[in-house]
Parts: structure tokens; C-alpha cells; sequence
């Protein structure tokens, strides 16, 4: 943003700045214009007399996108947006354009423009009208503006224009504001930019802009600058629960466990998993306590140095060559260029953060990164197996469609067949355990517990006879917990 605001005031407010002005040719003043961007920090830069043509190539300003819409009829004119390069932005072409018989006298660009990710757009339009005053072409150029006008106007969003409209005198300039109100607009320029006359005019349907007009001499116009304060906001907060769990806490854990007499107590096998899991979490949590922790989402932006870049292009145009042609000597060079990509990338993380270290320190680097907060959690909310189970039976409820169960064929014969399930012994809830693939997840379940702790607390006898209790009572009552049957799903958006 142009302007920063009080970082400790959370309403204080950030301003961006919108510039216009006419350049009279953009090809002769580049490196002024260039000059004047690095040193006044515009997030929009209108202009207008670019005189650039269709055959030209674009100049380049740094950290700006161009985007340009050259006269066409005959020479001179063209109008021009230099937007900073961060901004999401797309052109708006009005479709009706040809029925609307718009004057050929005015030049516009309309964009629809997105500060962050998280804000409302605003539609930023830049007008050029050539300096022709015949009574015939002054009401062609004002049913144009009001054409144009009406079609960016949207209800509760902001609307910015600017440009060169070259009214001379009070009297078209008063008709011109009788337009703006009549459609909720207000002209907000007051003193001259050319000379006596106030040609250079920022229209938009907010009342909370302050207006500059300063000579940046670029130009025989003046520069007219707007300050447009814009809602900060605020980072959305995640609270991350974790503990501290490691081989040592697990040890001490261990011991601890060893030396109780029991840990099991009930007599159905729901209360005996139910007291069985929480005197393993209680032991736990005596030594790997809960934590909490407010992150703030930071989209750290990789540095990558040219090398890198040059390797993943590389590498992207491996992977088209291989889409094209699956060939076994594609798919190895694919392999070969994803490890040198991911090695390049690793080096210059660490040369960055090296560098970031040495000018800001370690704390501030390390915050840069993970942007660690200390604020609470202000509402969570808390989801159980039947709130989510009612909401995706409403998705697609209908009264209309009815379940059709289908009927037992007749003949079909019904086989009773019976089988015995034995109890489990010692070496095969060890061998049972050892096949289990991932022993070492740390993902919790709805007991509490997870593979990890077991994995490390298995071997201790009070823990392992437990274990075969509960499930050798589980067999012989042919019964399985209630907590054992619920799963964790987590949705992966595609």
C-alpha cells in the first residue's frame, strides 16, 4: 500500500494512492515517467495522450503492468493503466458497445481491480474526450459519458474515474456534474490543471477522498493524485492444538504407566476401552501437555534465483514433452530435473534466510516464515458425528423421489451358517501390531490416542494385558465398542 497504517491500532485505516495525468506521449517521457514511479509510490497511474500505436511494442516500467488501448481512426490520442504488478486486475468491455452508437470523440478503458485476495474489487475507469467543442459533438460525447457511466455503476461497489475530459468552460462543467448526480457520482477536482481550466477531473461515488493536484513536470498538465482510504484487513487467525511428544516424554511416560497397579476399570468392554484410554492420556499429559498457539496465514513468497527459475522451466517444459510423448527416457528426465529443482530450491531458502538473519535477526525471520501471534482464539466451533452426518443427508433431500426397496425373491434360499472366532494370545497381538504399517502416526482418534503412543507403550505389561482383556471380552460377548466404529474423514477439495 502507498500509505501504512499504525500496525498497534487495529481500525487504523491503510489509503491507496490513484494517480492521472496527461502525458502527452509515453515513449519520449519513459524514463521520467519511470523516475517519478519509483519515487511516489502510485498503486494506479492513469494516462492519457499516450500516443502510442497498435505496431509499438509496450514499454516495460518496473513493478508495473501496462495495459493500453491505442486510437485506432486516425493519430494522436490513446489512453493507458499502469497498475502495480501485485493487483488482480481484468479488463471490462462493455458487450452492447455497437447498439449503443458511443461517440467517437471519447476514449475509455474500464478495469475491474482486486487489492488483496480478501477485498472487494473496484472498477477504476480512464477517459480521454478530444478537445472538440461543436454543439453537435458536445451532445454525442455526453450521451457517450452517460452510457458509459450507467454501465460501470454496480450497487455497493466503489467506482473510480479519471481522465482528460477537456471541458473548457463552467458551463459544460456544471451539465457534467447534473449528470454525476443524477446517477450517485461526485466530481471532486476543484483547482486547475492546465493553465485556468480544470480539464483533469477524478469522478467517483465515494465522499471519504482527499485530491492533490501537484506539477510533476512531465507534461503541460498538472498531476492529479487521490488518497482513498481502504479498510485494513485482518489476518485470519488459526488456532494450532499440539504437544511436545518425543522419546524422552514418551520414556518417562512409559515409566510412569509401569509403575500403576491398573489402568483399566468397568465391567462392559465400552467402560473398560473408555478408562483404559483416559489413564494413558492422563499419563501423557503429565509430561506432553496441551498447547496453543494463534498462527496468522503468511503467504511467504519463495526467493528463487535465476538458476532456479531457469530450472523449473526446464522442468515444466520436460513434463509437456513427456504429456506428449510418454516415453521412458521423458519420464527420467522429468525425475532428474524434479531433484535438481528441489535441491536448487532448498539452497535458496537457506541463502535467503542467511541473508535475512544477517540484516533483520533471527526472531523477525523465523516470524516472517511461521508469523506466530499471541492473541486468543476468539470462537470455535465444535462439530460432532451427527451434526455432520444431518448436513450431508440435507444436500440432496427431495420430497418428489421416493426409495424404492427392492423385493426378496422367493425361491431365495437363506443359508445359517455359524463360525467361532478364537481368542487372541500374546505373541499374536505383537505379531498383529508389527504388521500394522503406519505405527508411528501422530494422528489422534476419538479416544484420544494415537499409534505413536501405543507403538511406545505396548511393551509395558499392565498396557499389553489390558489390551488382549479388552479384546478377547470383545469376542467372546460378539460386541464392538462404539468408539471403535467412528472414523476421522478429512475432505480434500479437488
Amino acid at each position: 500500500m502507498a500509505s501504512k497504517s499504525d500496525n498497534k491500532n487495529p481500525n487504523a485505516m491503510q489509503y491507496i494512492n490513484i494517480a492521472h495525468i496527461n502525458i502527452h506521449s509515453v515513449r519520449s517521457k519513459f524514463h521520467l515517467i519511470n523516475n517519478h514511479l519509483n519515487t511516489n509510490n502510485y498503486e494506479i497511474l492513469c494516462l492519457t495522450e499516450t500516443l502510442l500505436k497498435t505496431d509499438m511494442i509496450s514499454p516495460i516500467f518496473c513493478n508495473y503492468d501496462l495495459v493500453r488501448k491505442d486510437r485506432t481512426i486516425k493519430g494522436g490520442g490513446g489512453i493507458a493503466i499502469l497498475l502495480k504488478n501485485n493487483l488482480k486486475h481484468s479488463i471490462i468491455s462493455i458487450k452492447n458497445e455497437t447498439e449503443l452508437a458511443l461517440s467517437p470523440n471519447i476514449e475509455y478503458l474500464c478495469m475491474s481491480v482486486q487489492l488483496q485476495p480478501n477485498q472487494k474489487s473496484f472498477t477504476i475507469v480512464c477517459i480521454y474526450r478530444s478537445p472538440n467543442y461543436s454543439n453537435d459533438v458536445i451532445e454525442e460525447d455526453f450521451y457517450t459519458l452517460s452510457q458509459i457511466l450507467a454501465y460501470v455503476m454496480k450497487p455497493m461497489k466503489s467506482v473510480y474515474i479519471v481522465g482528460d475530459f477537456n471541458l473548457s468552460n463552467d458551463r459544460l462543467l456544471r451539465r457534467l456534474e447534473t449528470l454525476l448526480e443524477s446517477i450517485g457520482l461526485k466530481q471532486f477536482v476543484c483547482d486547475p490543471t492546465r493553465v485556468n481550466s480544470i480539464l483533469d477531473l477524478f469522478i467517483s461515488n465515494r465522499n471519504d477522498i482527499n485530491i492533490s493536484v501537484n506539477d510533476p513536470h512531465l507534461s503541460d498538465h498538472l498531476l492529479v493524485n487521490a488518497s482513498i482510504p481502504v479498510k485494513k484487513i485482518k489476518k485470519i487467525k488459526n488456532t494450532i492444538t499440539y504437544r511436545n511428544v518425543n522419546i524422552n516424554n514418551m520414556t518417562k511416560t512409559a515409566y510412569k504407566i509401569v509403575s500403576l497397579d491398573n489402568i483399566m476399570t468397568g465391567v462392559t468392554v465400552d467402560e473398560k476401552l473408555s478408562s483404559f484410554a483416559c489413564n494413558i492420556v492422563d499419563c501423557i499429559n503429565e509430561f506432553s501437555k496441551i498447547k496453543k498457539r494463534n498462527t496468522c496465514e503468511n503467504k511467504h513468497k519463495k526467493y528463487l534465483s535465476e538458476t532456479s527459475l531457469d530450472l523449473v522451466r526446464q522442468r515444466n517444459e520436460a513434463y509437456k514433452a513427456y504429456k506428449t510423448k510418454p516415453t521412458i527416457i521423458n519420464k527420467i528426465i522429468v525425475n532428474i530435473l524434479n531433484k535438481f529443482v528441489s535441491k536448487a530450491i532448498k539452497k535458496d531458502t537457506v541463502s535467503k534466510v542467511n541473508i535475512d538473519i544477517e540484516k533483520i535477526g533471527v526472531y523477525k525471520t523465523v516470524n516472517n516464515i511461521i508469523n506466530i501471534g499471541k492473541s486468543k482464539s476468539k470462537l470455535t466451533v465444535n462439530l460432532n458425528s451427527n451434526m455432520i452426518n444431518d448436513y450431508f443427508v440435507s444436500l440432496n433431500t427431495t420430497n418428489e423421489r421416493e426409495i424404492i426397496i427392492p423385493k426378496k425373491h422367493c425361491n431365495l434360499k437363506i443359508c445359517k451358517n455359524t463360525f467361532i472366532v478364537q481368542t487372541v494370545s500374546l505373541p499374536e497381538l505383537f505379531k498383529a501390531w508389527k504388521m500394522l504399517k503406519k505405527r508411528n502416526s501422530k494422528s489422534i482418534d476419538a479416544l484420544g490416542l494415537c499409534p505413536f503412543y501405543i507403538n511406545h507403550l505396548i511393551h509395558a505389561p499392565v498396557v499389553y494385558e489390558s489390551l488382549l482383556e479388552i479384546i478377547n471380552d470383545s469376542i467372546a460377548q460378539g460386541y464392538v465398542c462404539d468408539s471403535l466404529k467412528v472414523s476421522k474423514v478429512i475432505p480434500i477439495p479437488k
